[in-house]
């Protein structure tokens, strides 16, 4: 038993005749006949139902792809197609076109089955892709929240410099602040404890530069107290000064006050006799 180019199942006699058969009944081929949408011939009576597999092929029929084949047999009756004996030769190459024939067929089959586990393939590829697209999504989210978390570290990071700056000013200014009250008690202890202050901060320079500005502030301060003390002491002499010619001008008003009193009393005394005599 073998296959023609168009897809008839045909047995070889013991003369080495060819009888095409039917793929459903194996009965040979004659009568009214259809091939199928798979190149495959039937009899009209065995040709598979429209959806149901290919006894031959095993795929799918098509009612609408038969095609009917007026007039067309290959059964013993037929006298269109007689029976041809063929040479050893000619069985043997025809023998081996039968064997291509059914090694396309393998071929095919399997070209089929691999065009399945590509869909398949694609099938999951395409899930894959909606898989990465969904974690894409969910990494750029993250991004996000890493983004804005990176932004709170900066903004913490640039709140706790600016507090570290500040406890260093205030310690700065503590130092300079207490060396200078030392400084002013005459401590003898206060330049060690400016030393001490300066080996102690990794930066002494803004320390340093703290203790010279309260240094100018206290010269500029002691020289306006100076100033002011000299001002004072000045408007003080000129007000001893003052008050010193104002009690000499009071003292002699007083002498001239003095004077005059003892003149009115002489006179108020020398006019009391007189008086006295005229009225007697």
């Amino acid at each position: 038993m073998s296959t023609t180019e168009d897809g008839v199942t045909e047995i070889v006699d013991d003369g080495g005749h060819w009888i095409p058969h039917c793929p459903a009944c194996s009965k040979p081929l004659d009568g009214d006949l259809v091939a199928t949408k798979c190149n495959h011939v039937f009899h009209r009576a065995c040709v598979p139902d429209d959806g149901s597999p290919c006894p031959k092929c095993q795929k799918s029929c098509d009612a609408k792809g038969n095609l009917d084949l007026f007039g067309l047999g290959f059964g013993a009756n037929t006298e269109r197609k007689p029976k041809v004996k063929l040479s050893p030769g000619a069985q043997a190459k025809a023998a081996e076109v039968c064997e291509l024939q059914r090694q396309v067929e393998q071929q095919r089959r399997e070209a089929e089955a691999l065009k399945l586990r590509l869909q398949e393939a694609q099938a999951v590829t395409e899930k894959q892709k909606a898989k990465m697209k969904a974690a894409e999504k969910q990494r750029n989210q993250l991004k996000e929240s890493c983004d804005k978390a990176k932004h709170l570290r900066e903004m913490e990071k640039a709140k706790r410099e600016s507090l570290l700056q500040k406890v260093n000013r205030s310690r700065e200014d503590s130092a300079a602040v207490e060396y200078y009250h030392k400084k002013l008690k005459g401590d003898a202890d206060a330049q060690d404890f400016l030393a001490s202050m300066v080996d102690f901060m990794c930066d002494p320079a803004p320390l340093l530069a703290e203790v010279a500005r309260l240094r100018d502030h206290h010269r500029e301060q002691v020289s306006k107290q100076q100033k002011e003390h000299v001002s004072i002491s000045q408007k003080e002499s000129r007000i001893r000064h003052e008050i010193t010619e104002k009690k000499r001008a009071i003292a002699e008003m007083q002498r001239k006050i003095q004077k005059c009193d003892a003149k009115f009393r002489q006179g108020t005394d020398q006019n009391r006799p007189e008086k006295s005599a005229r009225i007697l």
